[in-house]
């Protein structure tokens, strides 16, 4: 038992020249719904208590082809489910709890026509938070590896962050591996997906949200995401986040940089997905009154591009009461230089 798949290190946080275009899964048990051209069923209802729920995937990148997942269903305040992972012989790889390795924090909480991460690069939707039954089994399979490098894009930079999963936590990709002086940035986190071949998305939010544990639903739901940077490669970061306030970070001595989310609400439609622009030189004027050595008029903000460059995502330390969403969530980044 586990809360984060153990070959996540594989690529997580890792960038490469190149993405994947997303192969859809289709419908559960229903053909000619997916991106397979023989119409192969992805996701199948195995364990048959209470009628088949809409349920559709999407497989991302290769790195879990030839796995598939066990979803067993069960019911609280809303349904949630418990995920297994296996091998194609069938032999259990790990079981993968939302925040815990047991009790409420193993089982991941149902959201109504939300993408949500479940491994990298395999995303599902459901279409209901009240129609599976308990014991309820969906078994998701995904395209071998060989179709999905017949998907691979070279443009760009792209990797899988890991979500922040509460307040107060802050994880980091590898240095990337460009040289960013004068550069223009785009950003794309979160991004819409096709839900079902052939049909636009319309029907269902088709972007990324985080899906939360039953340890915790209720509460805020935050996060960040901004460069970072050292002319040292070699300094240490630290998984301790910021505040609303930008205070240096515990134990952390790289330099924040351009921020291109700050504290948005990760589970409203109107934030997610994340595009962001950060030009080759930044200037932001501030007409203020000179009232004093702290309020200057006219302070002009740069951000300077020396040494290497990280990408941070955080959920800062706020307001109120934090909700804790699952931990092997892992959203797909895309960087765009011009």
């Amino acid at each position: 038992m586990a809360t984060i798949a153990s070959n996540s290190g594989i690529i997580g946080g890792k960038w490469f020249p190149y993405y994947y275009k997303p192969f859809c899964l289709g419908d559960a048990d229903s053909a000619l719904t997916s991106d397979d051209p023989n119409g192969k069923i992805f996701i199948s209802h195995t364990n048959v208590v209470g009628t088949t729920q809409t349920l559709q995937g999407s497989c991302m990148h290769p790195l879990n082809c030839g796995n598939k997942y066990e979803l067993t269903f069960g019911h609280a305040s809303t349904d949630y489910f418990t995920i297994r992972k296996y091998d194609n012989n069938d032999d259990l790889i790990e079981t993968i709890g939302a925040s815990t390795e047991s009790g409420t924090g193993a089982r991941w909480r149902a959201a109504l026509n939300s993408w949500v991460s479940i491994d990298v690069g395999v995303c599902i939707n459901l279409g209901s938070v009240t129609g599976f039954l308990t014991n309820d089994k969906y078994v998701i399979e995904l395209p071998t590896a060989e179709e999905m490098e017949k998907r691979r894009i070279y443009s760009g930079l792209s990797t899988f962050i890991k979500v922040p999963h509460e307040e107060g936590i802050a994880y980091h990709t590898d240095i990337i591996p460009e040289n960013l002086k004068n550069r223009n940035i785009t950003l794309c986190a979160g991004m819409p997906f096709s839900r079902r071949k052939g049909l636009p998305d319309t029907t269902v939010d088709a972007r990324l949200y985080p899906a939360r544990s039953e340890e915790d639903p209720l509460g805020n739901s935050a996060i960040s995401l901004a460069l970072e940077w050292n002319t040292n490669r070699d300094v240490g970061t630290s998984t301790v986040a910021g505040n609303s306030g930008y205070e240096w970070n515990e134990n952390s001595n790289w330099t924040l940089g351009y921020t291109f989310a700050d504290d948005i609400d990760a589970s409203a439609a109107s934030d997610i997905p994340l595009k962001g622009q950060s030009p080759s030189a930044t200037a932001i004027n501030y007409a203020s009154s000179p009232l004093s050595g702290a309020v200057q008029s006219f302070n002009v903000i740069t951000e300077g591009r020396a040494g290497h460059a990280r990408l941070l995502a955080e959920y800062v330390f706020g307001t109120g009461s934090t909700v804790i969403t699952a931990h092997n969530q892992w959203w797909p980044v895309y960087l765009f230089l011009g």
